[in-house]
């Protein structure tokens, strides 16, 4: 409450001590909230303000983007492998079975089955020769029938052989000639011809990573080449970069060349990733990475701190990091930003220069150096969470 006397304006005691009153309890409610609600409170708070966290006048900046270098980094030959593919093992090449009324004729055969992590199955599988009489051929797989029927000249009989009726180690697998009707007087009779066990198998190396480092410097340009050998359906090949794709095709021709852009490549760990979809297979062989950069050097290098609650208001998205360069005087239209060995060229043709770099920044210590390949006076460089 105001109360006005000769001309004065004087506060109440009693607004005076309930406004203190006021902000002693919201202090109290700040202070008893859990750290976590306290602190999102304070930011939002906080987020409605600007705040500089670097500003300087750079000055005249030297020429002082170092010579161009070339790094050539050589991947292993390596195999993505995503293709159905069978091999055979022979049991017999020949086989003649007679059976009458009285007797069946088999043969019976062991073998251990060569399962992997890419194995899917195995199966029985005889070319019917020839066949005279009146029967049925009957497949048992340890003992227990997995197939039966009239035998057919000339077709090739293929039985899947269950994983669930097959043991670890020896298996037994009988081939049989069952005789059919009363006749004693007449037998059967069947020829097969290449009496197989077929394991079916399908690729399971779908992907491959190559991890390098590259130093601190201005990344140029980059390139990958690399012989191809492709089989199998036309699925394309995908390369990431980052987490970025830079490929995703069939290749045309077994050279293959992939132009990358600077902006994809990080100053440190970087990862190129190769990977496939099923049905096919690519022999990647004789593969280079050349990365062209140049080196950043003699730069002034100015030095700020990012605290607690400035870290917060980015790692929370309630601030933007705006770094504005102004230039004052030189025959360069550009400038060479190097902000914690993230470098990154910009246009200052317009004389003016704004972007985000809240991903080059760390909590803690953050350096900042301007460079330039020609003549260049920056009048003002601020960095400001707005």
């Amino acid at each position: 409450m105001s109360i006005g006397r000769k001309g004065k304006t004087e506060v109440s005691p009693t607004g005076a001590v309930l406004l203190l009153i006021i902000l002693a309890g919201f202090l109290l409610f700040i202070l008893s909230l859990p750290q976590a609600d306290r602190d999102d409170i304070l930011d939002q708070l906080e987020s409605a303000t600007s705040e500089v966290l670097f500003e300087e006048t750079p000055g005249a900046v030297e020429t002082a983007t170092g010579s161009s270098s070339t790094t050539r980094y050589n991947l292993a030959n390596f195999k993505l492998d995503s293709e159905m593919s069978s091999s055979d093992t022979v049991l017999v090449s020949s086989l003649e079975l007679s059976s009458t009324v009285f007797s069946d004729d088999s043969n019976i055969y062991s073998f251990v089955p060569e399962w992997t992590v890419d194995t899917i199955g195995m199966s029985f599988s005889t070319f019917i020769q020839n066949y005279v009489g009146n029967g049925q051929i009957v497949i048992l797989l340890n003992g227990a029938e997995v197939y039966s029927g009239t035998p057919i000249v000339g077709n090739v009989l293929r039985v899947n052989l269950p994983a669930s009726g097959m043991f670890q180690g020896t298996n037994t697998l009988e081939i049989v000639l069952d005789k059919q009707g009363a006749n004693i007087f007449s037998s059967t009779k069947l020829g097969l011809t290449e009496v197989s066990l077929r394991t079916d198998s399908v690729g399971k190396d779908l992907v491959s990573n190559f991890n390098f480092d590259i130093d601190r410097g201005e990344l140029v340009s980059g390139t990958y080449t690399a012989v191809i050998r492709k089989s199998g359906a036309s699925v394309p090949l995908q390369i990431e970069l980052n987490d970025e794709n830079i490929y995703s095709e069939v290749p045309l021709s077994t050279i293959l060349t992939v132009p990358i852009s600077a902006d994809l490549f990080n100053s440190g760990d970087n990862l190129l990733s190769f990977s496939i979809g099923e049905g096919v297979s690519y022999e990647v062989l004789y593969s280079d990475l050349i990365v062209k950069s140049r080196s950043v050097e003699s730069a002034d290098e100015y030095f700020f701190r990012i605290d607690r609650s400035q870290a917060r208001r980015i790692i929370n998205g309630r601030a933007d990091c705006l770094l504005e360069i102004f230039k004052e005087g030189g025959v360069s239209d550009e400038v060479v930003v190097d902000l914690n060995g993230f470098v990154s060229t910009h246009s200052i043709r317009a004389g003016r220069v704004s972007f985000e770099v809240c991903d080059n920044l760390i909590y803690g210590g953050n350096t900042i150096s301007f460079a330039s390949d020609e003549e260049l006076t920056l009048s003002s460089a601020r960095l400001s969470l707005v």
